[in-house]
């Protein structure tokens, strides 16, 4: 899909048994590791085969996973964050949908974009999972706007995080969260795979209960 001047890759899991008179939910996940991706990965099967969202999310959902790279990405760069959008309406435009079953997840850089994407008002996403972000919001010109306020927006972050230190993201939140009851930081304790806890042996179950916790209603997680 063209974005900016760039042709931007994204593929569409589409889940056995869709059917387009049921709208289908949709995970939207931002990869990490941007800032040292030089090219799309799409040509790559070993960029896209390890990540755990597609066994994750649930079996009767759309999986998106747009590709970044360093010049076009989810760091300090709106073009691609608007590219994102972009996905999603095409998406929409070709499948049935439930935009109130609408999931954006990120890891690293692409779990510090969630949280940027989660600030913004008019974001089509009805809850958020940031796994590993930054201890900030992207985008010098970024408040925290409706971030938790009514949407779910769940954090996780390893105490033993060796790109984020978790003594950082935890006081960014503390300082921060009050009137976002839905923004809940949830703790990866240590050994567990620090910064890419994501890809260690508690991996997947970590995300499987993130994306459960992020679908109940406000109050019940």
């Amino acid at each position: 899909m063209p974005g900016d001047t760039v042709r931007v890759p994204y593929l569409v899991r589409v889940p056995a048994g869709y059917d387009p008179a049921r709208p289908a939910p949709v995970v939207v996940f931002l990869h990490g590791g941007v800032i040292s991706t030089p090219q799309f990965q799409h040509t790559n099967p070993d960029a896209v085969t390890p990540e755990p969202i597609f066994a994750a999310a649930p079996a009767n959902a759309l999986v998106v996973y747009p590709f970044g790279r360093t010049s076009f990405g989810w760091v300090e760069q709106p073009a691609a964050f608007a590219q994102v959008l972009r996905i999603v309406t095409a998406v929409r435009a070709r499948y049935r949908t439930d935009p109130a079953r609408t999931t954006l997840v990120g890891m690293s850089n692409g779990g510090s974009a969630v949280l940027w994407f989660a600030a913004q008002p008019a974001a089509p996403f009805s809850r958020y999972v940031a796994l590993a972000p930054a201890p900030k919001l992207l985008l010098a010109q970024s408040s925290y706007g409706p971030l938790g306020k009514t949407k779910p927006v769940l954090m996780l972050s390893a105490q033993d995080d060796d790109i984020y230190a978790y003594a950082a993201v935890r006081a960014a939140y503390d300082a921060n969260r009050a009137g976002r009851p839905n923004w809940i930081l949830q703790t990866v304790p240590k050994d567990k795979g620090g910064h890419s806890f994501l890809y260690g042996p508690e991996g997947l179950a970590l995300l499987q209960q993130a994306l459960r916790s992020a679908a109940a209603k406000p109050g019940k997680r």
